[in-house]
């Protein structure tokens, strides 16, 4: 739409045929037709076909990262996700809610901060000895567990993270 305002589709019009696809046949049956969607009683519309234009605004892209198809359930694998405005008009404020914050790491938007040396040595350390599976998975759960969630003041709004 062209323009900022409300969209009400009261009814269409339409023409269905039979044809079988890349077929011409002459056989064919069509039929055309119009729908008054709004019905007999004048109030009465349905809510899905009242469209509202709004100005332009901001769209929040996510982008995660690649997870591997051998996830066990209840596994914590770490997911790096990243948002972006990809609109027109910038945006204000992003709040990010999850079920366990604990095992959460956000990275600050804070040049001088280093948030990924954390992150890189996590990645690349030695790979333990564990004598089973079991043992390393509780390893794992118990060091997302241990991330403390700190309190960092970004451009003036206060955003809770996490660092790993």
């Amino acid at each position: 739409p062209l323009k900022i305002g409300e969209l009400i589709i009261q009814g269409l019009a339409f023409r269905l045929i039979n044809a079988a696809e890349g077929k011409q046949n002459e056989n064919n049956v069509k039929v055309l037709g119009k729908l008054n969607l709004r019905g007999s009683d004048s109030n009465f519309s349905d809510k899905l076909l009242q469209i509202k234009v709004i100005s332009q605004a901001p769209c929040l892209q996510m982008t995660l990262s690649e997870t591997g198809a051998d996830v066990i359930s209840g596994e914590i694998l770490t997911v790096d996700v990243e948002f972006r405005n990809v609109g027109p008009v910038p945006m204000s404020k992003l709040y990010v809610a999850v079920s366990h914050p604990e095992c959460m790491s956000v990275v600050s938007t804070d040049d001088s901060v280093d948030d990924f040396k954390a992150l890189y040595d996590d990645k690349y350390r030695p790979p333990p000895d564990f004598s089973d599976e079991r043992a390393a998975r509780a390893e794992s759960r118990a060091r997302a567990a241990a991330r403390r969630v700190t309190l960092v003041s970004a451009h003036g709004v206060a955003a809770s993270t996490a660092r790993a």
